[in-house]
Order: structure tokens, then sequence, then C-alpha cells
């Protein structure tokens, strides 16, 4: 992954940047919170898919960076709603928001950090890439969704198995590549 990440880290430190400011709030807590998701991050492999599929056809815009952070929202907001619905305490080796700052906080900060992402996206002023947006938070929400159902079951089939990850990983992963693609 270095030898990936490192011909485009200034375009990474630019998202960093604008996934910071994004998040910036006149509510405390907000930006308390915010700093722990940015000090916390993981690999940012879906800003890297934005950024190198945005250098496949131009360089990339400020819409390109603007376009990674709100990729990088939206998956964080999700990981936080999945983290109190899956009751789990440690994420990227660190506690989990709502097991620092509990359940109704962690899940408004998921939905704040959701709308950020939405309205970063208005700003883009491109409907392709809100449509891109829409229909992969739906396929997200449903897969986490068919995954709690299924885990009820005994036993799921493959096809529901590839379905329920072509829905909570799949859908973000393309839309990555198709918002670096049009941001250029």
């Amino acid at each position: 992954l270095n030898e990936i990440v490192h011909p485009i880290s200034e375009d990474l430190q630019k998202v960093k940047d604008a996934f910071a400011g994004l998040l910036h709030s006149p509510v405390k807590v907000i930006n308390l919170i915010a700093g722990h998701l940015v000090r916390q991050r993981g690999k940012g492999l879906r800003p890297i898919l934005v950024i190198l599929s945005a250098r496949i056809c131009n360089e990339p815009t400020p819409e390109t960076y603007n376009a990674a952070a709100l990729i990088e929202m939206l998956h964080n907001a999700t990981l936080i709603h999945d983290d109190v619905v899956d009751d789990s305490t440690v994420r990227r080796g660190g506690p989990t928001l709502h097991t620092i700052w509990k359940n109704r906080i962690s899940v408004l900060i998921g939905d704040y950090i959701l709308a950020r992402s939405l309205t970063t996206a208005v700003k883009l002023k491109n409907l392709e890439a809100i449509d891109i947006l829409s229909e992969s938070s739906a396929r997200m929400s449903q897969g986490e969704i068919s995954q709690l159902m299924n885990s009820r079951k005994k036993d799921i089939t493959k096809e529901e198995y590839f379905q329920v990850i072509s829905d909570k990983t799949a859908a973000l992963i393309s839309a990555c590549c198709q918002l670096g693609a049009i941001s250029v």
C-alpha cells in the first residue's frame, strides 16, 4: 500500500485537511469527536481510490478532494452506526465512539457526519455525483439490514452472502472510483 500511496501523498493530505474542515462545527463536542476520528483514521482506502481514479482521467481538482473527504465521512458515519448496532467496543485498535461518548451522542454524531457528507455532495454541483452517493448509501444500509437479518439464520446461501458484501462494501468502493473519475 505504501508504494501506491507515496506518489499521491500530497493529494491525501489535501483530503485529510478537507475532511477535518468539513466536520468543523460551532458545537465543541462535535469538534472534539471529529478530532478523535481524524486521529483514529484507518488506511484511507476509499480516498485513495477516489484520487487514483481521478488521476487516471486527469489531475485532481478541489472537487476531487471534497469527493474523497465526503466518501470518508460517509464511511465513518456508517462505521459509527454499525459499532452501536453491533455493540462493538474496538475500532482500528482504539475504543469505539459509543464506548467513550455512549450511544446517543454516537448515533447523533454519525447523523451529523452523514448530513455533512450530503451538504458536501450538494456543493459539488454535480447531479451524477449525488445520484452515485444516494444509490451507494441506500445499498450500504440495505446490506447492513440484510446482514442483521441473516445473522438469525443458521446458514445463508452463497448468493445471500455475496449480495450483502456487494451492498455493504462493493457499493461504496464503486462509488469511490466513479466519483474520482467524474470529479476532474
